[in-house]
């Protein structure tokens, strides 16, 4: 643990090691974003110097893999909504059609 004072205000660090990989991604996504005493707590991996990043052909996969799928949604939600915009001009034009034969 150790605190550091930047601009005036003091950041606070800890540092932790985790055996497995798994569990330091389970810390990272539970504790990410999160609040202490009403501060935002901010987690990032630290390597240190000369160490390799473990499954860095892994991180981009799986990097890839969530664009792809936030594409995806995106098109969904364009797809649902063209539908959508589609149905309702079909439903005035009906309705409009109607108005029309009931005034002859």
């Amino acid at each position: 643990y150790q605190r550091r004072v930047h601009g005036g205000s003091s950041r606070e660090f800890a540092y932790l090691e985790y055996e497995k990989g798994e569990e330091a991604e389970k810390a990272i996504f539970h504790m990410s974003r999160g609040q202490i005493d009403g501060r935002t707590v901010t987690v990032e991996i630290i390597v240190q110097p000369g160490e390799r990043r473990p499954d860095r052909e892994r991180e981009r996969r799986e990097r890839e893999r969530r664009l792809r799928r936030e594409h995806e949604r995106r098109e969904s939600r364009h797809r649902d909504r063209d539908r959508d915009r589609e149905r309702e001009r079909e439903r005035r034009k009906k309705s409009s059609d109607r108005r029309r034969r009931s005034r002859r």
